[in-house]
């Protein structure tokens, strides 16, 4: 846990600093300014967040409108800060929304315990993702 709150911290003074710079100054960083702070985040077990900031290395560059899809993406990270700082007063759903967004995996006891979603399923496609040591 506490190296996910120290990853947190550094996440949300980076993009503070994203913000100050302005996003024009940002659009012009190469793909290493995304990809060392992902990889900090990934370092610090929030595999989920460095996801995130690798999808908006490609939203820099995305064409017309660039901007609002990168100041969408900056206030999900933003909120997700938000509610990571609160984490403890949030009802326990939203807790587990948070943390499945920042990447932590569910312990399984805990998931066997849960009732399941019984449905017929159509899957259309699978991806995988390597982030440095995760697969």
């Amino acid at each position: 846990m506490a190296k996910v709150q120290a990853g947190m911290l550094d996440l949300e003074v980076w993009l503070r600093d994203v913000v100050h710079q302005g996003l024009v100054v940002v659009q012009g960083q190469p793909y290493s300014f995304w990809d060392n702070t992902a990889a900090r985040l990934v370092d610090a077990q929030a595999p989920g967040m460095a996801r995130l900031i690798r999808e908006m290395a490609s939203v820099a560059f995305s064409g017309v409108g660039w901007e609002d899809r990168l100041l969408a993406r900056m206030g999900r990270i933003y909120l997700l800060l938000s509610g990571f700082k609160r984490l403890s007063a949030l009802d326990s759903g939203v807790q587990a929304d948070i943390r499945t967004q920042i990447g932590w995996t569910q312990n399984q006891e805990e998931l066997l315990t849960q009732a399941g979603v019984e449905d017929s399923w159509l899957i259309l496609g699978q991806r995988v993702e390597e982030l440095d040591n995760f697969k």
